[in-house]
């Protein structure tokens, strides 16, 4: 299952999009969170510290569903900026 979010700057996308992210992998469900965004607000609201940000890479958007760069506190949710 694949699942997008999009919408206007301040509609709650990445609310929205850690919230189902966290109930997906509670679940059982692998997840990869990715974040096209500059500013990694998606990893924030998934938990990850500054550190943790600052260990995550840019990996190219051909790229991106091939590899796993961070792993958060659940086994099945990935993070990908």
């Amino acid at each position: 299952m694949r699942i997008a979010v999009a919408g206007k700057g301040g509609a709650g996308k990445t609310t929205l999009s850690a919230t189902m992210a966290r109930i997906f992998a509670q679940r059982g469900f692998e997840v990869n969170a990715l974040d096209d965004d500059p500013n990694p607000n998606l990893a924030a609201a998934l938990g990850l510290s500054e550190n943790d940000v600052q260990r995550l890479r840019r990996v190219p958007r051909d790229e991106i569903l091939e590899e796993r760069i961070d792993e958060h506190q659940h086994a099945s949710l990935h993070m990908t900026r």
